[in-house]
């Protein structure tokens, strides 16, 4: 191949202005923090998630509890006189 011929491919394989990055972030180009509905990913667990899930888990066991005394009186053995 002749210079002419090679330069002309390099030519046709260097990048619009628009294809490089110019370093700055652009929102309108991100897809990697898109969210769409089609995704199935669950949320990332944070600490404040991680807490909420403790007090709520906390929150059923006490419930539970009271539960569990409150049906012992409602059908547990009547007393003896």
């Amino acid at each position: 191949m002749r210079y002419s011929e090679l330069s002309k491919l390099n030519e046709d394989r260097i990048p619009d202005s628009t294809d490089i990055p110019s370093g700055f972030y652009d929102p309108a180009k991100d897809k990697v923090n898109s969210k769409h509905l089609d995704d199935v990913t669950s949320p990332k667990l944070t600490l404040k998630r991680v807490n909420k899930l403790k007090k709520i888990r906390a929150t059923k066991e006490l419930e539970l509890a009271k539960n569990r005394e409150l049906l012992d009186i409602m059908y547990g053995e009547p007393e003896q006189e």
